[in-house]
Parts: structure tokens; C-alpha cells; sequence
């Protein structure tokens, strides 16, 4: 009798560990595929984190450009409003005006043709800065990815204890 317990007892228990080593064997499988799922998720996060870091130096390189291109137009500004300047003053004097008057026709022409021009800059400075600030908003949407990224970083880090 007693052996006859024991041997149930034993068979109760074998059937028990056969159980539990299903179980883990099972929830096993199931962390594999999930840090399998994470360490592609993070692959994946860290060629998009490259790919903005390009973008990032690029916007800084065209952001530097823009900013020379500004200071150009800046002085061409001011050369203009000498022009300007100078013009009043020719024109208040009417003799003058007369003996110069092909001349100023044809430098008030190479004016009015400069303002064009500058004005088509400003307007695609005012273009390349709308793009940049777009572009910081952009940035701000990376650093917020990058948090999740280290959140995603630290479950993996828990699955993988």
C-alpha cells in the first residue's frame, strides 16, 4: 500500500513537472518572439534615428546658407536705399535732372531691376524659412521619438531579465 502511494505520488508530481515545463517551455517561445518583435522595432528606430540625424545636418547646412543669403540681401537692402537716396537728391535739383536724364532713365531701370530681384530672394528666403521651421517642428517630433525609444529600450531590457 504505501508503495502503491508513492508511485502515485510520484506519477502526480512527474505529471505536475511535465505540466510546468509545458508551461514555461511555452511562455519561453513567447519572450523569444517578442524580443525577436523588440530587436527589430529597435533596428528598425535606430536607422529612422540615423536617417534624421542626416536630415538634421543637412537643415543645418541650408540653414547656414539661408542666414548668408539673408546678410546678402540685408546689404543689397541698404545699397538700394542709397541708390534711393541718391536719387531724391538728384531729382530735387531740376538742371541736373535735365542733363541726366538718359542716365538716370537707364540707372533707375538697372534699380527697378534689382528690386525685382531682391524682392524674388525675399520671397525665397521667406520659403526656405518656413521650411526650416517645419523642420524644427520635425525635430521636436524626433526628440518624442527618441523618448519612446528608450521607454521601448527599457521593457526590452525587463523581458530579456
Amino acid at each position: 500500500m504505501r508503495n502503491c502511494i508513492c508511485n502515485i505520488r510520484h506519477h502526480v508530481t512527474a505529471a505536475d513537472l511535465n505540466r510546468k515545463t509545458t508551461e514555461a517551455s511555452k511562455n519561453l517561445k513567447m519572450l523569444e518572439e517578442e524580443i525577436g518583435f523588440y530587436r527589430n522595432l529597435h533596428s528598425q528606430l535606430r536607422m529612422a534615428q540615423a536617417q534624421l540625424k542626416n536630415k538634421v545636418n543637412m537643415l543645418k547646412q541650408e540653414n547656414r546658407r539661408i542666414w548668408g543669403r539673408c546678410a546678402t540681401l540685408q546689404q543689397n537692402l541698404e545699397e538700394l536705399k542709397m541708390i534711393y537716396k541718391n536719387q531724391l537728391e538728384d531729382t530735387s535739383d531740376p538742371q541736373t535732372q535735365q542733363q541726366q536724364d538718359p542716365e538716370r532713365t537707364e540707372e533707375l531701370l538697372q534699380d527697378s531691376h534689382k528690386q525685382k530681384k531682391l524682392g524674388i530672394q525675399e520671397k525665397n528666403l521667406a520659403e526656405k524659412q518656413q521650411y526650416y521651421f517645419e523642420v524644427r517642428r520635425k525635430s521636436h517630433l524626433y526628440s518624442c521619438f527618441l523618448t519612446e525609444l528608450n521607454q521601448l529600450k527599457k521593457k526590452l531590457e525587463m523581458l530579456s531579465q
